[in-house]
């Protein structure tokens, strides 16, 4: 699992490396407190602000896993971003060994378009979606990509003020598929992207076979959300990307996430424990946040149900 420590057993060590990674994260949620407040969002801004002041650890087989914890669940927020790509990251490796079994290898694509300024970034971004839509109903995509995870980042250029706007795609595809008609070639996916963003240019558009199938799963979802110190872009991720789905699961994926009963990592920030591990006793740590030195500290120490 993503949270054990390939130097050591210790589970305090693994214990350690989890808080470690929250109070940075609640570190760089300062500004983004800060820019709430400016823009009147005061609830908001204290959710963020009281986001993950309790986390509970259990040991499960020797191994750290978040059990419970007051996520804000807020997309702004950096300790929530976090969670979320490291559950993403924790579920894909079950689901792509699975694939794996099943035949499946896979391959990672970028697609992207020109930057943008912000006032029009709200356009490029429902651009990019509408293509990817439009993208997935090319009929020879359709038949040769069985399984794709989407996901929707917007990266900021602090120089030129602008946006880049882009989709990451984890594809799974038939293991005979650089060897049969199935096979896609990057002048053929320039070209069908370029048609379905109705673009004037050839777009930038990249293409990997994933050898590393948890690098591959962490470059598909680097979430949108990146610590800034930049109004422009906490202001383009808050208001432009609202409400937005920034990562959509199809085909295999769709299917094995279902099979595996896989929770929400956008909603349930907490970890997804082995079917043979619900409904037992755990002992769980509670650690508080020390607003005042900036730590965590041992709370307490409770039963818990999973």
């Amino acid at each position: 699992m993503y949270y054990k420590d390939n130097n050591t057993n210790s589970l305090d060590c693994q214990a350690d490396k989890i808080l470690r990674k929250a109070m940075l994260h609640k570190g760089y949620n300062k500004k983004v407190i800060d820019w709430l407040e400016s823009e009147g969002q005061l609830g908001k801004a204290e959710k963020v602000r009281e986001c993950a002041t309790m986390i509970g650890i259990t040991d499960v087989d020797g191994v750290a896993h978040v059990t419970r914890a007051n996520f804000c669940r807020e997309r702004i927020c950096s300790v929530c971003a976090w969670r979320r790509q490291s559950k993403f990251v924790a579920q894909m490796s079950p689901v792509m060994s699975h694939l794996e079994r099943k035949g499946y290898e896979f391959l990672f694509v970028t697609l992207t378009v020109k930057n943008v300024e912000y006032v029009k970034l709200g356009d490029c971004v429902d651009l990019l979606l509408k293509g990817y839509d439009r993208l997935l109903h090319n009929k020879k995509i359709k038949n040769s990509w069985p399984g794709k995870v989407r996901s929707l980042e917007v990266t900021f250029n602090p120089e030129s003020k602008t946006f880049h706007p882009h989709i990451h795609i984890l594809v799974a595809v038939h293991k005979n598929y650089f060897k049969s008609d199935e096979y896609i070639s990057l002048d053929e996916l320039i070209s069908a992207w370029k048609k379905s963003v109705r673009a004037e240019y050839n777009p930038s558009v990249e293409i990997q076979k994933v050898t590393d199938g948890e690098k591959g799963a962490v470059e598909t979802l680097k979430y949108a959300f990146k610590p800034s110190v930049d109004e422009l872009a906490l202001k383009g991720f808050f208001y432009v990307l609202k409400n937005r789905r920034l990562v959509s699961f199809s085909g295999v994926f769709a299917e094995v996430r279902k099979l595996l009963r896989l929770s929400s990592f956008e909603d349930v920030l907490t970890d997804d424990l082995e079917d043979v591990t619900r409904h037992q006793k755990f002992s769980c740590v509670l650690y508080k946040f020390d607003s005042t030195g900036g730590v965590y500290r041992f709370f307490e120490k409770i039963e818990t149900e999973v």
